[in-house]
């Protein structure tokens, strides 16, 4: 028998083999792909979530955890940057985009879900809520934000924006935080600051460990680790560690975008 016989085709002779050339087909790198198979499968787990807890207020539950699962993963994208400083893996900030958009489809499923399930397409009371109610102005405006920065998140407008576009995906940085304000006031957690002025500190302590403003502190902590001194250290003590570079550049060139990579 010969060798050719013996292996009759290596090219997909095996999942692996099948998998790594549909990602070579594609020009996707595994942990894109890892990223994009993962999706489904937490919508799989939110669904028997869902069938186990029985919630009393279905549409309440859907749209909150939507809306929960889609700042989650902003989150995620905004601690990619300060991974690749940390790990000196560059693959981190390639994922940025893929987190960015799938917590931007994550979070248009719970406007959806708002408008449909919750307020019964009632467009005046809608509007209403948008331009009296304050958590829902700063959703609102979070939402819009993230639709600017979807929208342009591809290679052509890139092109035609040139150094703009670094500008404009900065918004980033302003809408976690304003979707953490908004995560917060929809759990309905008391004022901090009446509590400091209390000095009701368990109280204040129970506050800053609930799951809202774990996030919250999360994504402040990736904020403050992407301030230039900060990214310095982090980098020179990574080297001082690994005695080395890294492997690759962690971010594109001062005023230059990242390059565009497939989603």
């Amino acid at each position: 028998m010969s060798k050719a016989e013996a292996q009759p085709n290596s090219r997909f002779g095996s999942p692996v083999a099948a998998v790594q050339a549909f990602l070579k087909k594609r020009r996707m790198h595994w942990s894109r792909a890892a990223v994009h198979a993962a999706m489904p499968l937490w919508f799989i787990g939110l669904g028997i979530l869902y069938l186990v807890s029985n919630p009393a207020d279905d549409s309440l539950w859907l749209v909150h955890n939507m809306g929960f699962t889609g700042f989650l993963v902003l989150v995620f994208s905004l601690a990619c940057t300060p991974l690749a400083f940390v790990t000196g893996w560059s693959r981190f900030t390639r994922l940025r985009r893929t987190f960015g958009l799938w917590g931007y489809w994550l979070i248009l499923v719970h406007v959806i879900l708002y408008i449909s399930i919750w307020s019964f397409f009632e467009w005046k009371f809608i509007f209403v809520d948008i331009t009296t109610i304050f958590i829902y102005q700063v959703g609102f405006i979070a939402f819009f934000l993230m639709s600017l920065l979807a929208f342009t998140s591809y290679g052509s407008w890139q092109r035609r924006l040139k150094r703009n576009w670094v500008r404009l995906h900065r918004l980033a940085y302003v809408i976690v935080p304003l979707g953490g304000i908004h995560y917060v006031y929809v759990e309905k957690r008391p004022d901090l600051w009446v509590l400091i002025g209390e000095q009701n500190w368990p109280a204040l302590g129970e506050q800053l460990t609930s799951r809202p403003w774990m996030f919250i502190e999360l994504a402040l902590v990736m904020l403050i680790l992407r301030l230039p001194p900060i990214r310095r250290n982090l980098i020179k003590w990574r080297r001082a560690l690994t005695g080395g570079p890294g492997r690759g550049k962690t971010r594109a060139p001062r005023g230059q975008p990242a390059p565009a990579s497939r989603s």
